[in-house]
């Protein structure tokens, strides 16, 4: 199942950076499961020319399938953007088709 999650969120991310025009943004983003997230679904940084985006092994597989795919979102917005939560990932979330985007912390579930 979690390779299945992984590949998932690969996709995703290919429509993402597609539709704002970084398709080959894709090769430079890599998705792997953390054991240490334990208070957000996932995470992102940079590392070197790469970014990395880890999904909480704990959490990711408790959240609704509509906060993952978010979540996901969200995350390679981060790396399409240069990270944070400006005005080029509030422009990158809404191209995605997410105007009021979230933050999902799901500790406590």
């Amino acid at each position: 199942m979690k390779d299945e999650n992984l590949a998932a969120a690969y996709e995703i991310a290919e429509q993402v950076c597609a539709c704002n025009g970084y398709a080959d943004t894709v090769r430079g983003i890599r998705f792997s499961w953390c054991n240490r997230l334990r208070r957000s679904i996932a995470n992102c940084r940079r590392v070197g020319e790469v970014w990395e985006i880890h999904l909480s092994s704990r959490l990711f597989p408790l959240a609704s399938f509509d906060e993952c795919v978010e979540t996901v979102v969200h995350e390679v917005c981060h790396t399409l953007s240069g990270g944070g939560h400006g005005k080029g990932w509030k422009e990158c979330m809404a191209r995605a088709g997410y105007v009021n985007a979230k933050d999902y912390y799901v500790a406590g579930r």
